[in-house]
């Protein structure tokens, strides 16, 4: 079988093209990082370190790659021929392959080939966006032709990988959990026999879990870590005050899942303890400025923090925790990143509140309130954390 992967990056290659090889299919990688695309070329594949106690080392085989921006021609022969597609090229890159994947979208339909197409991005229903994307540049016929020929399944994805270079190979490190869980529609012969995945009729309750908390965690590490002085997510984690606010930040948010779908606390509990733990392993190094990147879209209202805040607060329930953790993120500064410089400088003219209200579209009440233990937080932020987790 024959899967074509829009992005060669960590994930691409650390988590779906990995499960996708060991399900026996051949890959096909677009990207424009050059230097991937040739390194992938000319040992056929690449290599995938497990971050554990071992640090065994796999190789993928039977891999080529593309450059999206010189081999068009070629990526629209690969569409043809693959069985399933999959993307993680990041979430405000959606846009950018849209146009490829309507060209070869094209050529499938002339050839009436039906195709299974998957964004795996960390945001919430990536799929819907990437055919929003792809609908925006296509005509009432080329669309109702292309919803014809394509399931367009939506995904949630976690792992974390990451890579270095030694001796000029670039390697991709991953810790060894992950899931790929994808909502499954109908009959498909591409996705019933894929092992390791989690094949699920309704996606949102892991959806959410994942943002709300894998990916709210990771979060709140690195933006109270970064107020601490910490380098890396794993330093951070070694703080006794900080794990103990992160746990309690975690019990707050976990009464919406008990709530909304039903889950035990016991289970709830387990996914909590076990997210804390991979994110502190040891054998990573996770930068906290790697993690912080892109606060304007952690902020959104729509996102990691300011969502599962607004639940709480609308089910009437506690959430000291989260608005401490969105007052973080909107202290976070970075000359390197864009959003982070962006967030700072609409401070300076308009004020922390009304950024607030503005950049994560809350009630001016609420940013006021984020804006006031904001300005606790950055006074003292060990004195304000052990307070607020008493």
């Amino acid at each position: 079988m024959q899967a074509l992967h829009f992005g060669a990056g960590n994930i691409g290659r650390g988590l779906i093209g990995s499960i996708l090889s060991q399900n026996g299919f051949s890959l096909t990688f677009v990207d424009t990082n050059e230097d991937i695309i040739q390194q992938i070329n000319e040992d056929g594949g690449y290599t995938v370190e497990i971050l554990d106690d071992e640090k065994n080392q796999v190789f993928i085989d039977d891999v080529r790659a593309f450059n999206s921006l010189e081999d068009e021609d070629a990526i629209v022969a690969a569409f043809a021929e693959a069985d399933l597609v999959t993307t993680s090229v990041g979430a405000n890159n959606l846009g950018k392959i849209a146009s490829i994947i309507k060209k070869s979208l094209l050529s499938n339909a002339e050839d009436s080939n039906t195709i299974t197409l998957m964004a795996n991005e960390n945001i919430i229903n990536a799929t819907d966006i990437l055919k929003d994307n792809i609908k925006k540049i296509c005509s009432k016929r080329e669309w109702a032709e292309f919803e014809r020929i394509t399931n367009f399944l939506n995904t949630t994805i976690d792992r974390q990988s990451m890579s270095r270079t030694t001796e000029g190979r670039n390697i991709t490190m991953v810790e060894p959990y992950y899931e790929w869980v994808i909502e499954y529609k109908g009959e498909n012969h591409v996705l019933r026999n894929l092992n390791d995945a989690v094949l699920v009729d309704d996606l949102k309750p892991y959806l959410e879990r994942k943002l709300y908390i894998v990916n709210a965690e990771h979060a709140a590490f690195a933006y109270l870590g970064n107020l601490l002085g910490y380098k890396t997510i794993q330093q951070a984690g070694k703080d006794p005050l900080l794990l103990d606010f992160i746990h309690k930040y975690l019990h707050e948010i976990s009464y919406y899942f008990i709530e909304t779908y039903g889950m035990s606390p016991n289970e709830i509990k387990i996914y909590i303890m076990k997210t804390i733990k991979r994110h502190t392993n040891e054998n990573l190094e996770d930068p906290i400025h790697r993690v912080a990147r892109d606060p304007k879209r952690k902020l959104n209202v729509k996102d990691r923090l300011i969502a599962p805040m607004l639940k709480l607060e609308k089910m009437g329930q506690d959430n000291k925790m989260a608005k401490t953790v969105i007052a973080a993120g909107y202290l976070y500064r970075s000359e390197k990143d864009d959003e982070a410089v962006h967030i700072q400088n609409s401070i300076e003219i308009y004020g922390m509140t009304e950024t607030i209200h503005r950049i994560s579209e809350i009630p001016c009440e609420l940013a006021k309130e984020i804006s006031e233990i904001s300005e606790r937080l950055n006074d003292d932020p060990r004195k304000y954390i052990s307070w607020i987790a008493e």
